[in-house]
């Protein structure tokens, strides 16, 4: 009505017209908040009944994941939705290698292991599998979606059994099931430059069921067999163990005033590119035997995929190398393609998350230096020296590009190991996030969701990998704190809660959201703690765990022996203040086992 109003008073220029347009308007706009307001209380209300409407709700508030309807790839553009989709088919197959490479991996010095012949699991397995799909909606390739499969459970779950044992036992994986559907994601940059999205791989249901069952079946044996350097996709290890590893050895080189020299690989397109005769061939000398064997091998060929886009499929294409994006079995299948890289650096320290790989040695002098052959790779010298040995690491003549921090596996690093530029990193995300908390929720009436948005959005982000880096100055501890304080004086203005001037202690209460400070203290003793119960797998870790021993009766009864420290940053070596702290609390041997 209001927008017929306007048209009308744009033809005849009437002023009665443009009343009429005029009270439209506001009543439109009077309406319009209105009924936002009651859809906001509404969605606010569904966080006990109806999590997901909440969180679906938040999340397209926060993200726009719109993509342009005209799109350009290598100077070509297109408005046309098949044409779009086509496109982006090309550049997503573009990235898959074709290349016929020598298959002897001999020279990798591969150990063989007593790894299985085959994959066993039973009924019930299928059954408690397709159980955790009650409230799987989204539909696979397929068109099953995974509620579907849930509701029949009981009656599909015997003759799915006798079709994967059949596959297993005649070691053909299922063509039906290699089909997969992709959405294009956008990474960053231009949003209309196809180059700039990558692929997010659906697959059905059936068949990631059907590999998380065969990965279920081998990963004991494969977990004993991966090198101790690799952190990724293995249960008990995490980004956090891997760079508290490291933290560790370039604390120990601080103390003997030594520095590390550390090259950052980078290993493009590296789940995309592995080839598949080469993989087979590893994993035949690993020890896999028929017909697992050759059910590895039908599972990675002739797989094909399609980009689905504005409800549009593109033309059907093929994956001729690497493993299949979002399987069970991909990250295990990578870890043991990479598994050698050990015999192939022998004269170097390294520590890997999957495909993310750094180098590093102690260097006393320019003898010391690596000598490194990789792909694109960036130097880095962690030293508190004032003297610094500044070594040019080369590949094929060209010097690599030597840096002073960055960021890896998520955790920002300075040259001195100082936790205060990834504080700062990180509390500048918090508060960008808390910002949009703020503003979107502006409207909340309950303490709860604004509570659960805090602890899902904003924390996670000040307390992720924070054993690592738990910072020991004021002024560090201080800048974490003011994200919470933020938080605490906006809910005192949102709920109307009385407070002292920049005491928050009461809404803090309601809330039950203790200091920041008080949470890191209860991350690092659960650290300790699940290092010494062996939740968290770590054998380089816990061998730097001193326990105490007492040579004679005495009144300290302490767990640990803290070893000496003259300098404020060796006190807060990681490993060192988490002993520390145990010792500090009376109920650490009471909640040990």
């Amino acid at each position: 009505m209001k927008k017929k109003a306007h048209v009308k008073f744009k033809s005849t220029f009437n002023p009665d017209d443009y009343r009429h347009f005029s009270l439209l308007r506001a009543h439109y706009k009077y309406l319009s908040k209105k009924l936002y307001r009651e859809f906001v209380d509404r969605t606010e209300l569904s966080i006990n009944a109806n999590p997901s409407n909440f969180w679906k709700f938040i999340k397209k508030q926060r993200f726009n994941s719109d993509i342009p309807k005209t799109l350009t790839l290598n100077g070509a553009s297109s408005s046309n939705e098949q044409d779009a989709a086509d496109m982006f088919a090309i550049y997503f197959k573009s990235v898959y290698s074709c290349e016929v490479v020598n298959d002897d991996v001999s020279d990798l010095k591969i150990l063989s292991f007593d790894l299985p012949n085959n994959a066993y699991f039973t009924v019930d397995d299928v059954f408690h599998s397709l159980s955790t799909l009650s409230g799987a909606k989204n539909v696979g390739p397929d068109g099953l979606p995974g509620v579907f499969l849930f509701q029949l459970r009981s009656i599909i779950a015997y003759p799915l059994f006798l079709l994967f044992r059949r596959s297993l036992d005649e070691g053909i994986f299922p063509t039906i099931l290699k089909f997969s559907s992709v959405t294009p994601v956008h990474k960053s940059g231009v949003k209309s430059d196809i180059s700039n999205y990558r692929p997010i791989s659906i697959q059905s249901h059936l068949s990631k069921l059907f590999e998380s069952l065969v990965l279920n079946s081998i990963k004991p044996s494969v977990n004993n067999i991966l090198i101790e350097e690799q952190h990724g996709f293995r249960p008990g290890r995490s980004t956090t163990t891997c760079n508290l590893v490291f933290s560790n050895f370039v604390f120990d080189s601080f103390k003997k005033r030594s520095q590390v020299d550390v090259v950052y690989t980078d290993l493009a397109k590296a789940f995309d590119t592995v080839n598949h005769s080469v993989l087979l061939r590893i994993l035949e000398t690993s020890g896999f035997g028929e017909p697992l064997l050759s059910w590895f091998g039908s599972f990675l060929v002739n797989r094909l995929q399609w980009v689905k886009l504005f409800g549009i499929k593109s033309n059907i294409f093929s994956s001729t190398s690497g493993v299949p994006q979002g399987g069970h079995l991909s990250p295990i299948l990578f870890l043991l393609f990479v598994n050698s890289v050990r015999n192939a650096l022998p004269l170097c320290k390294l520590l890997c998350f999957a495909d993310d790989m750094k180098l590093f040695m102690e260097i006393n002098s320019a003898a010391d230096c690596l000598k490194v052959n990789a792909s694109k790779c960036r130097v880095m010298t962690f030293t508190r020296s004032r003297s610094t040995i500044l070594f040019d690491y080369n590949i094929s003549g060209l010097t690599i590009e030597r840096v002073d921090n960055l960021i890896d596996l998520g955790f920002k690093l300075s040259s001195t190991l100082s936790p205060s530029p990834h504080i700062a990193m990180i509390t500048s995300r918090a508060f960008k996030v808390l910002g949009f908390i703020m503003r979107l929720s502006k409207d909340f009436k309950l303490s709860k969701s604004l509570k659960s948005l805090y602890c899902a959005l904003v924390r996670p982000i000040l307390e992720y990998g924070s054993v690592v880096w738990d910072p020991y100055t004021v002024s560090d501890i201080n800048q974490l704190e003011r994200v919470q304080l933020r938080f605490l004086r906006f809910c005192c203005f949102v709920l109307g809660i009385p407070h002292l001037a920049h005491d928050y202690t009461n809404i803090a209460n309601i809330l039950g959201l203790p200091t920041l400070a008080e949470r890191r203290r209860t991350l690092n003793l659960k650290f300790i703690r699940g290092l010494i119960t062996n939740h968290i797998d770590s054998p380089c870790l816990l061998s730097k765990i001193n326990f105490k021993v007492p040579s004679h009766i005495s009144r300290s009864h302490v767990t640990f022996l803290i070893p000496t420290a003259n300098t404020n940053y060796l006190q807060n070596e990681p490993l060192r203040r988490i002993m520390s702290l145990a010792n500090e609390d009376p109920s650490f041997d009471d909640n040990l086992f």
